[in-house]
Order: structure tokens, then C-alpha cells, then sequence
């Protein structure tokens, strides 16, 4: 009986043992299959816990090696210091499994999307690509070019994304992008331009690339295929950095002479900055817009420069001078150019402030500020182009304030006189003659009545100078003088 018991055991055993090893085999994958879906869910913290749970309980389990790996890989989104530690000890241990070969992978990864770019590379570059498929292998490749760019080494960079490009990918449009960039930063503007008009092809770029490209026809001088480039780019929708665009198509402009067109993207570019345009370009819109014709427009973007203590300030307040002249507005010329000749930012501004200065002054019959300011100019640019015509109106301002003897000295030292020096000499020193005359120095009077008919332009002052020269020979009683002077006026007379 005994005997038959003890067999009834052992069969019941044998039955029995298999049925409890899965039953255990199903808790185990079980428990597994829960920290996995934990994990899918992005609970890391449970999901860790889990597999700790499970290697604990399960030190030689079929999923030993996954276990191990998703723990370091829960630790790692925890941020958890002991995370790289576990990626490290499972690829030393396990370096046979496939995962070994997605660990650096997982751990560039999960850096670079922190963008914590110098762990990211770190990573990255001990990504066995010979072990990952052909998604994992591009995006490692990508991601480390991304992180030399993140970390300012362009030419690392470069070298990655130029890997990249050259083959149809879902990163070829971007590699082309950041290496046009950086060929770009290098001033290599061939390779750019051909880099990010490939980048262009794709939507992504397609808004990002415009400023770039117009950028490098620029830095080339290729200012024809800049706006042609900006007239078809500035029609679409959604273009970036639209602003610097417009700016670059009206230095473009500005250059080639169409100051018309360079204030029209001047304009454009200050109103989509929404603030005051950098000085610089202030003055150049200003400018085109004095040549051009709007002299409005002009007037006030001077204005917002004039008082600048720099060379831009003396440009402007000269050409201030200019249209204030235009516009009759005399007192107000006369302010811009004497701020203008002040400055000593560029020397030609000065010289032309200087002459226009006492020309105004001159034109408002501020004689003796004229005067001044013409003699002055003489002294400092004896060999301006402005001199003759500066020569002249000194010349007439001495007769206005009836310095004759002044006017007579300048114009007696002019080594050629102009005819309408000439016209002021004549008139000068007749002037003077007479003024000898009524002081009763005849014989003065008379050397200034023939300086003044060597110049007979007028002939009413031709008549006069011989009429006086015959009455101071009379009174002198040279008669013989006397009638031929007064045969003269006689046959001068109208």
C-alpha cells in the first residue's frame, strides 16, 4: 500500500512540476510586459521600479538582458546620475546583444534632445553604425552634425552634414541648409549659394532660404541677380526676415544709381522694422529720397541726423542747406551750413558748407557776414573749384557796403578777373572816383575814372566816368583833357 501511495506522488510530481514552471514563466513575462507598458506610457519612475522588481525576483530570467537595458534606459529620462553608469555596465557586460549596439545611440539621443550637445557627440560618436539600421545610422550621423553646429564647431559640422546632402533623405534638406550656412559664415559663397538653393526646393526652407540666398548676391556685388532674386521672392507668402530683404534690395539699388527704387525698399524696410532705421541707412534713404525729388521725405530723415557730432551729422546738415535753399528758406540754410562748415568729419563737406554759408549770407544781404565768410573760405581753399564765383560775390559784397577801397584791393589782386569781376570792378571804382571827387582829390578821382573804363560793360557808367574826368581836368584847368573827356561823353551819350 505504502509502495503504491509513493509511486501516486511521484507521478502526480511529474505532472505537477511543468505546470508550475508556467505558471512562473507567465508571472515572469507578465511582470515584464508591465514595466514594459510603463515604460511606453513614459511613466519611467513605475517602469524602473518595475524592472528592479523584476531582476530582483528574477536574477536569471529570459529577459534579463532587456530588463537591464530599459532600466538604464528609465533611468536615463529621470535624469538619474547613476543612468550613464548602467548604460556603461550593460554594454561592457552584454556587448554580444543588439541592444548594446543602440545604447550610445539611446544615450546621444536622449542628450541631444536636451541639447546638451557636448554629451549628445560624446555619444554619438561611439554609435557602432555598422551595427544599427539604416534609419539609426542617418539619424546618428545628422544629430552629431547638429551638435558640432549647436557647439560653434563649423567645421566639424560641415564635414558631417556634406555626408548627408548628397543623397535623397529626409535630413538632405536640412544638411543642405546648415552646411550653406556655414559656408556662408566662411565667406565660401559659391558653395552656399548652391547649398541653400537646393535647401530652398524644400518646403521647410522654403521661407528661410530667400534672406540668405539675397544675402550672398550681395556679398558677390551680383546686385542684378539680387533683385531679380528679391522681386520674385518679396511676392510670396510667409518669407522670413522680409524686413532685412527689402533692405538688402535697396543697398542694391543705392548702388547702382536708382535712387528712386532705393527709397521705395528703404521705405518698405523702416516700416517693417517698426523702430528708427540704423543711422547709416537713415542717410542713405534720406539721400535717395534729396536726389530723387521728395525733398519732404528728405527733410525730415536729415532732420533725425543733422545733430549727430559725426560725419553722417555734417552730410546731412549740409544737404539740409541744399533744400532749405530750394525752398527759399534762407535763415534756415544758413544754420545748416554753418553747422556743416563747423565740422571737420570730411573736409570736402566743409569746403562746399563754407562757400554756401557766405553765399547765403550774401543772398540775404548780410553783406559784412558775407564778406567775412567768403575771405575766410579764400584763405583756407585758395584752390577750390568754388573760388571764382566765391571771387565774385566778395568782390560785389564790398561794393554793397560801399568799401570801395576794399573791394578795389581784392580785385586788384584776382590774377584773371571774370566778367563779372570785371562788371564789379568797372562799378567799384567809379564808385570811388566819385568819392575822391566830392573830397575834392582830382587827380585820385580821375586815375579811378580810367581804371573804371578799362571795363566798359555799362555804358551809362561809361558816360559818367568821362563826364567826371572832364569836370576834375576844368577845375584843374587842363582844358585840352577837359575837351576830349567831354567829346567823349558827348559821343557816348544815347
Amino acid at each position: 500500500m505504502y509502495r503504491i501511495i509513493i509511486i501516486s506522488t511521484l507521478v502526480f510530481l511529474s505532472y505537477s512540476l511543468p505546470a508550475q514552471n508556467t505558471l512562473y514563466d507567465n508571472r515572469e513575462d507578465q511582470e515584464f510586459r508591465d514595466a514594459l507598458e510603463l515604460l511606453h506610457k513614459e511613466k519611467y519612475a513605475a517602469a524602473r521600479q518595475v524592472f528592479e522588481d523584476y531582476l530582483r525576483q528574477n536574477p536569471q530570467g529570459i529577459n534579463k538582458e532587456e530588463a537591464l537595458y530599459y532600466r538604464a534606459y528609465s533611468a536615463l529620462n529621470l535624469y538619474h546620475i547613476d543612468a550613464e553608469e548602467l548604460f556603461e555596465e550593460f554594454i561592457l557586460k552584454y556587448d554580444y546583444h543588439p541592444k548594446s549596439a543602440l545604447a550610445y545611440y539611446e544615450l546621444g539621443d536622449f542628450y541631444f534632445r536636451d541639447k546638451n550637445y557636448e554629451k549628445a557627440i560624446s555619444y554619438f560618436e561611439k554609435v557602432p553604425l555598422a551595427k544599427v539600421n539604416e534609419q539609426q545610422k542617418l539619424e546618428t550621423r545628422f544629430k552629431l552634425a547638429y551638435g558640432y553646429f549647436g557647439q560653434k564647431k563649423f567645421s566639424e559640422a560641415l564635414e558631417k552634414f556634406n555626408q548627408i546632402k548628397i543623397s535623397p533623405n529626409k535630413y538632405a534638406a536640412a544638411s543642405s541648409y546648415y552646411a550653406g550656412y556655414i559656408e556662408y559664415r566662411n565667406e565660401d559663397y559659391e558653395n552656399a549659394l548652391v547649398d541653400l538653393q537646393r535647401a530652398e526646393k524644400n518646403e521647410a526652407y522654403a521661407s528661410l532660404v530667400p534672406y540668405m540666398v539675397a544675402n550672398v548676391y550681395y556679398k558677390q556685388k551680383r546686385f542684378d541677380d539680387l533683385l531679380d532674386y528679391t522681386e520674385q521672392v518679396l511676392d510670396k507668402p510667409n518669407i522670413r526676415n522680409t524686413d532685412e530683404i527689402y533692405l538688402l534690395a535697396g543697398e542694391a539699388y543705392y548702388f547702382k544709381g536708382d535712387y528712386q527704387k532705393a527709397a521705395e525698399h528703404f521705405n518698405n524696410y523702416a516700416q517693417r522694422v517698426k523702430k528708427k532705421p540704423p543711422k547709416d541707412i537713415q542717410y542713405k534713404l534720406a539721400y535717395a529720397q534729396y536726389v530723387s525729388g521728395d525733398e519732404a521725405g528728405a527733410l525730415e530723415n536729415f532732420k533725425l541726423l543733422a545733430s549727430r557730432n559725426e560725419e553722417l551729422g555734417q552730410f546731412s546738415s549740409y544737404y539740409l542747406g541744399e533744400i532749405y535753399v530750394k525752398q527759399d528758406n534762407l535763415k534756415y540754410a544758413v544754420t545748416s551750413f554753418e553747422k556743416a562748415r563747423k565740422d571737420s568729419f570730411n573736409d570736402e563737406i566743409k569746403e562746399a558748407a563754407s562757400f554756401k554759408y557766405a553765399k547765403v549770407q550774401y543772398d540775404l544781404d548780410n553783406y559784412p557776414d558775407a564778406i567775412a565768410g567768403f575771405e575766410s573760405f579764400l584763405t583756407q581753399y585758395p584752390q577750390s573749384k568754388f573760388k571764382n564765383e566765391a571771387n565774385d560775390l566778395v568782390s560785389e559784397a564790398y561794393l554793397h557796403t560801399n568799401n570801395y577801397t576794399q573791394a578795389i584791393k581784392h580785385l586788384d589782386a584776382l590774377p584773371e578777373k571774370s566778367e563779372r569781376a570785371q562788371k564789379a570792378y568797372q562799378k567799384v571804382t567809379y564808385f570811388k572816383g566819385t568819392e575822391y571827387f566830392n573830397n575834392g582829390k582830382y587827380r585820385n578821382a580821375v586815375s579811378m575814372f580810367q581804371r573804371s573804363l578799362k571795363y566798359p560793360f555799362d555804358g551809362e557808367i561809361v558816360v559818367l566816368a568821362n563826364f567826371w574826368t572832364a569836370e576834375a581836368y576844368s577845375i584843374g584847368k587842363k582844358y585840352p583833357e577837359a575837351i576830349n573827356a567831354y567829346s567823349t561823353v558827348f559821343r557816348e551819350a544815347p
